[in-house]
């Protein structure tokens, strides 16, 4: 969703504006009719302030959801195809190894060359082998790793265009937009390795082999940082190119350490701990975002109110839970870190502060945040036998 009314209507935007110099009146009706997001706030705009060239564009509301809903009628009739096949198959006794009419050989138990050892980890060794996500075709992952590397090319051709790469905002903001990235697929992949071995119904199997509590809960935590690494690369990859070039400080990377850590090691004990307590991998999504969600933006807008309602002078409450926000620490460390803002001065709220006292922030806050996921890992493995089902 986020890629196709947000990402992509960015791109499209931004070509035409700047390559194709179409004006904005004849793209402007295309964008209504097709982004629901985009068609709301004009309408409540209109609403607001009405005036004769918002009520044409107001028009299209009625076009507007007639596509939307035309688009979700061609999506049901998809998936009830699919749904259909994949049942008629499993009526017909094909639990999977038929692909395209063609039945796949059944290894013969005399090719036991092909078998390999696993070592004393074996769930660690088949959670690295298996994607959190579920299995895909090297077609779809070829696509899928162009597509990114296409979009990235396009926003950074764009900042490249507006000769920004030597501007503080930049650096920050995009370092603001890959942690948040990160932290979202982290959020998702953390909270499935429990959940989908009790959906396939092999979680009480695990649980009656020789494998410890102990060495299933340490399995599961390496391979869900295995697969959550990559995405990180982004923002380090990011950092690293532009410290090569000389515009952003090596210091940066030494700052920006302790913040990821501190991510992953709290959003990684959540994610056990609400997949080792629920039952489905949907519920246990929603509620591994929710921690994070009040940490990072409830408590602060919550103090905000608070500090505007008694009209107090002292906001120390609310600048210590935007200090302690990892996004914003990501942003003001890459800020303070770009070339033309030596001496090292980062701004935090509640004043400046130099490199010394920003690296003891964010160890204080990255200590704090994998104390609190380990506490979660460490609950979640006192209901490893207690909630199998």
């Amino acid at each position: 969703l986020g890629a196709l009314f947000a990402l992509i209507p960015f791109l499209v935007v931004w070509f035409l504006d700047q390559f194709l110099r179409i004006q904005e009146q004849v793209w402007l009706p295309f964008f209504l009719v097709s982004n629901p997001y985009a068609m709301m706030a004009f309408a409540t705009q209109w609403l607001m302030s009405p005036s004769a060239m918002m009520a044409g564009m107001v028009t299209y509301w009625p076009v507007h959801c007639a596509i939307l809903l035309a688009g979700s009628g061609l999506l049901l009739f998809w998936c009830t195809v699919r749904v259909r096949k994949v049942a008629l198959r499993q009526i017909a006794g094909d639990t999977g190894s038929l692909k395209k009419g063609k039945a796949k050989p059944v290894m013969s138990v005399r090719q036991f060359w092909r078998l390999r050892h696993m070592g004393n980890w074996p769930v660690l060794w088949k959670d690295l082998r298996i994607p959190v996500l579920g299995g895909k075709t090297r077609f779809r992952k070829n696509l899928q790793r162009v597509a990114v590397v296409g979009v990235l090319a396009l926003i950074y051709t764009a900042i490249g265009v507006e000769g920004d790469f030597g501007n503080r905002g930049m650096h920050a903001s995009m370092s603001c937009m890959y942690t948040i990235l990160a932290a979202l697929v982290t959020i998702v992949i953390t909270a499935t390795p429990i959940t989908s071995e009790k959906e396939a119904r092999s979680w009480p199997i695990l649980l009656g082999t020789a494998q410890t509590d102990w060495q299933i809960l340490v399995s599961k935590a390496l391979a869900m940082l295995r697969w959550s690494l990559p995405v990180w690369g982004l923002l380090f990859g990011h950092l690293f190119i532009f410290c090569l070039c000389g515009i952003v400080h090596p210091v940066v990377l030494v700052l920006e350490v302790p913040v990821a850590l501190g991510v992953i090691n709290l959003i990684l004990g959540l994610g056990l701990y609400w997949s080792a307590r629920l039952r489905r991998t949907t519920t246990a999504v929603v509620c591994n975002f929710m921690v994070p969600l009040v940490i990072w933006l409830v408590l602060p807008i919550m103090f905000a109110i608070l500090s505007e309602i008694n009209r107090q002078s002292n906001h120390s409450m609310m600048n210590t839970c935007i200090n302690w926000n990892p996004f914003i620490q990501a942003g003001n460390i890459a800020y303070g870190c770009a070339r033309n803002s030596f001496p090292y001065q980062f701004d935090w709220e509640g004043g400046k502060k130099d490199l010394w006292d920003s690296l003891w922030l964010v160890l204080k806050v990255s200590c704090v945040y994998s104390a609190i996921g380990f506490g979660f890992a460490i609950r979640a493995l006192s209901l490893f036998r207690r909630r199998i089902f």
